[in-house]
């Protein structure tokens, strides 16, 4: 009853337990470990879960320790340990392959994907201006953060029972707020009140109100992601991506959540895509000012 993979599955690396038993002893002993990343130390609990995922990968433990971070109390995998990680999977027949495209802010990149007995790629293509955040490392190497975060997007869509339970540091990116992503259905929101937060925490709405609020959102959510769909499932995917990153479909409630998940799936239906996989809880909240969301719990003064 304590099996928990194929001994077969190891790959030959005998650091990789085969069953629970062997699972913990391996979890408190990293726990004890000075070279492993803080975090994981005194945390055997932690080192399972990293554990865990190494045996998913068929991977060395102590290799994925060191390319994991915690951010927002989530376990984080940088960008290299997530290609690696399906690459390896065995889900596809090869490797994925990368096409760049244009320069600076047109600068894009295509990978493509053969599945396990499918014989044509598949293909998604993601743009820099798209993608790119606020963390130095995209203007230091552009290219790679584009790889790494098509990858993503790219595993999310194709293959996600390889990316179930995994994050990237990209996705909780502690610097993004609603007004980074100029141009998109996250301006629709309500501007920013000026009021202290105290103020704002407050029952200042009616029900007609935050109804009004909401509605305005999702109409012009509607509007773009019909201009989206003129463009292709790409365009659709970078939407659906930053609702998913930060939380815009989680939080919202009832009749407003089936339309916004209605109007998603109609758009993916257009574009003859497949909506996105990726987990709602991954996110962080969407509004830095509590009176700014049109989905939130007001709290009475």
């Amino acid at each position: 009853m304590n099996a928990m993979v194929p001994a077969a599955s190891s790959g030959g690396n005998s650091m990789i337990p085969t069953d629970m038993g062997a699972a913990l002893r391996l979890a408190e002993m990293m726990s004890t470990g000075r070279l492993v990343p803080a975090h994981l130390q005194k945390s055997p609990g932690d080192c399972l879960m990293v554990i865990e995922l190494a045996m998913r990968f068929r991977m060395s433990p102590f290799a994925v320790a060191q390319c994991t971070s915690v951010i927002q109390g989530k376990l984080m995998l940088e960008g290299k340990l997530v290609a690696a990680a399906i690459n390896s999977s065995g889900v596809l027949d090869g490797r994925l392959d990368y096409e760049f495209s244009g320069v600076n802010d047109t600068r894009a990149v295509t990978v493509k994907g053969t599945m396990r007995g499918e014989t044509s790629p598949r293909e998604m293509t993601v743009g820099l201006k798209e993608a790119k955040t606020s963390n130095a490392l995209w203007t230091k190497q552009p290219d790679q953060q584009l790889v790494y975060f098509a990858t993503r997007a790219w595993a999310r869509r194709h293959a996600p029972e390889v990316m179930l339970g995994v994050y990237s540091p990209e996705e909780f990116d502690a610097q993004t707020t609603r007004d980074t992503f100029t141009g998109t259905t996250l301006d629709a929101v309500v501007p920013h009140d000026p009021a202290p937060a105290s103020k704002a925490i407050g029952a200042t709405d009616t029900p007609d109100q935050r109804e009004a609020k909401q509605t305005a959102w999702m109409d012009k959510l509607e509007l773009e992601l019909a201009h989206a769909v003129t463009e292709g499932a790409e365009a659709v995917d970078a939407i659906v991506s930053k609702l998913d990153q930060n939380g815009a479909r989680d939080r919202a409630r009832g009749l407003a959540k089936d339309r916004i998940e209605g109007m998603i799936a109609d758009a993916y239906a257009q574009t003859s895509g497949t909506a996105t996989t990726a987990p709602n809880d991954e996110a962080e909240p969407l509004f830095a000012n509590p009176a700014d969301d049109p989905f939130a719990e007001r709290v009475p003064a």
